[in-house]
């Protein structure tokens, strides 16, 4: 989190002096019986921070780690002694309604008990099916009167990791495709059954685990990545430490378009267990997750609101990264439609997407819609819906032709050259 967000809004203070203490040296010091120290520890790095900065945000441990067995309570212990209001982010996945709100009216009722000042609730990864019930059932409960409550919906693609993150928590060797780690892993599919029943079983997005020496599976893998008709991984990952032999590397080295292949030592059960207890995180370059969480938060809660509730003695400064947001609240205020020359460029289509997830413009591509669509395909970005225009093929050419023609013709401008103008995609 300290390097994501450092990154993000380009913060200048060292790793260090970011963090209170590690999960370890907390332990370590309640074990001991140390808790004032950790405090006072924590209180230190605080101040020092204070004297350089005009606002600081406090994250509290994780209720996930090895210090969830007091962790509530020395968060709402560093809350008071810091001064710090609290926003309560409370866990919905995998709860039923009930459960939701029976843990965060507790939460909240344990902060009220301790003294703490509580300005608004945030219930993180509520199901879609279970929102409204949850808005219900926080409605009904005397603990929520007046209290600003937000439900953000789940969001499976933000637990998505990369096939480059993959290779750096499996120590994984990547064989081919080192230019596509940022494809995202929606799901893994274990290749262990012959190639009729592989071919049906897998799904949009999954990395295939499968033993070095199924040349077959590796070979039809890519077929399936060239093929319009079938669904796309996201890479493979080679067990057993086996790589494909000489033949098969050349014919691998001639796909028009590659996937990460990544190989490790461990055998097939092994790779996929451990893989299956990655954790989950959003890296400081994943600037599509950051994107899509950032796009989600704006729009399930109300930053102003919330902004309206966290009391401050001092003047806001206006960073770049809030002068980025506002000026994005305009944007959506007086929506515009942009039309984005050079469609076909990949670093057009990486803005246009970043663009759509935010909700800030309409957008037009200008180029070829079957390169465009193919290169949008091979990138695996979402941009199924945008509306594109080939200028050489469109209704309306010969009307801009004309146009430009009449606009500049008294510049020596004849129609051969507009013609060649209007033929120009930059």
């Amino acid at each position: 989190d300290i390097d994501l967000i450092a990154t993000y809004f380009g913060l200048e203070a060292h790793h260090d002096d970011m963090y209170g203490l590690t999960a370890k040296k907390l332990g370590e010091l309640m074990v001991r019986g140390e808790e004032q120290a950790a405090i006072e520890c924590i209180i230190d790095k605080y101040d020092r921070l204070r004297e350089r900065y005009e606002f600081i945000l406090c994250e509290g441990t994780d209720f996930n780690s090895s210090t969830a067995s007091y962790a509530f309570d020395i968060n709402a212990e560093i809350c008071n002694h810091l001064g710090c209001p609290v926003l309560l982010v409370a866990g919905a996945f995998g709860k039923t309604t009930e459960e939701v709100i029976h843990s965060t009216q507790l939460a909240l009722e344990s902060l009220k008990e301790k003294k703490c000042q509580t300005v608004a609730t945030i219930i993180n990864r509520v199901t879609p099916e279970n929102r409204e019930q949850v808005l219900s059932g926080i409605g009904a409960a005397e603990i929520f009167k007046g209290q600003s409550v937000y439900t953000i919906p789940d969001q499976p693609f933000l637990t998505y990791p990369t096939v480059g993150a993959v290779a750096e928590f499996m120590n994984a060797e990547i064989l081919y495709g080192h230019d596509q780690l940022h494809r995202h892993v929606n799901g893994m599919t274990v290749a262990a059954m012959q190639l009729r029943n592989f071919l049906s079983r897998f799904k949009h997005g999954s990395l295939v685990i499968v033993p070095g020496d199924r040349a077959d599976v590796i070979v039809a893998s890519l077929a399936v990545v060239c093929s319009s008709s079938a669904e796309k991984i996201s890479g493979l990952l080679l067990t057993g430490g086996l790589k494909p032999e000489p033949a098969i590397d050349d014919l691998l080295k001639g796909f028009p378009r590659m996937v990460p292949i990544l190989s490790v030592s461990t055998n097939t059960f092994e790779t996929a267990t451990t893989l299956n207890h990655m954790p989950t995180k959003i890296s400081p370059h994943d600037k599509r997750k950051i994107s899509s969480a950032l796009s989600v938060f704006e729009d399930y809660v109300d930053a102003e609101d919330l902004q309206s509730h966290i009391v401050t003695s001092r003047a806001a400064i206006v960073t770049p990264r809030m002068f980025e947001y506002r000026i994005i609240q305009r944007a959506r205020g007086n929506k515009r439609h942009i039309v984005l020359p050079e469609g076909e460029e990949d670093r057009i289509l990486w803005a246009a997407e970043n663009l759509r997830q935010r909700d800030i413009v309409d957008l037009t591509l200008l180029g070829d819609e079957r390169i465009i669509r193919d290169k949008i395909s091979q990138l695996g970005i979402h941009l199924d819906d945008i509306n594109i225009v080939n200028p050489h093929t469109s209704a309306l050419l010969d009307d801009y032709i004309q146009t430009f023609y009449e606009l500049r013709k008294h510049k020596n401008i004849n129609m051969d050259i507009a013609t060649d103008w209007m033929h120009d995609v930059s």
